[in-house]
């Protein structure tokens, strides 16, 4: 999918089929949290499934979260002194064949593959209750799939405001990233990769927020319109 703002209050949004398919967070109150995985006290023990309402139900009292270098993994403090580190919800990625054409240099990483190769039908999973789906951003669709001119337009220009946040679509890992000088008419530019075989194009943004191979959530902020 496609994700990009021509012009500074519209943004453009499309589906790119890639041909494996056929072939920081701020501190938290800890009851803000309804489920984790939390990693045996001051130790990297054993990995246990447990609920805020599990750490109530002992004697300690989980008074904050701090940040990690690693977005998906928070530690706990509890009253006593002492912290647990806790899942934040690492998405799951499926990577067999996963990064077959992987570029982080290139914005189309299969554009020598000739059309007559790919097969004529292919089934992708959108989203199930497994894989999520969040829409980019909401807004009136200014422009959708359609030609202008004589060129094709492959995406849905999409109305925002300057600063508005934007969100990936689904669980992925970032492929590509790089400004306007490097991206002729995409602009500020972020691709991400998804384990469907999709890949969705966040471009025209005023601030890419994610770099290339870091791993993105659906619905995680990834840029500003």
């Amino acid at each position: 999918m496609t994700l990009y703002k021509p012009f500074s209050i519209s943004a453009f949004f499309c589906l790119v089929f890639t041909p494996q398919t056929a072939f920081s967070q701020d501190i938290q109150p800890i009851d803000s949290i309804s489920a984790a995985t939390v990693i045996s006290t001051d130790s990297i023990a054993t990995v246990t499934d447990i609920a805020a309402t599990d750490i109530a139900a002992t004697d300690l009292a989980a008074i904050d979260t701090v940040d990690t270098p690693d977005k998906y993994t928070k530690i706990i403090l509890f009253s006593d002194h002492t912290w647990d580190y806790i899942d934040m919800g690492r998405p799951k990625i499926d990577t067999a064949g996963f990064y077959e054409g992987w570029s982080t240099v290139e914005i189309h990483s299969f554009k020598d593959l000739r059309p007559k190769d790919l097969p004529e039908e292919v089934d992708i999973l959108l989203y199930d209750s497994i894989h999520p789906y969040c829409l980019p951003i909401t807004g009136k669709i200014n422009s959708p799939y359609t030609f202008r001119r004589t060129r094709e337009h492959n995406g849905i220009d999409i109305d925002l405001e300057i600063g508005d946040t934007i969100h990936a679509a689904f669980d992925g890992i970032v492929r590509y990233t790089n400004t306007t000088s490097h991206t002729g008419g995409y602009g500020n530019l972020a691709i991400i990769r998804h384990s469907n075989g999709l890949e969705t194009y966040y471009g025209h943004l005023s601030k890419i927020l994610v770099k290339s191979n870091e791993m993105v959530k659906a619905g995680e902020v990834i840029g500003l319109g």
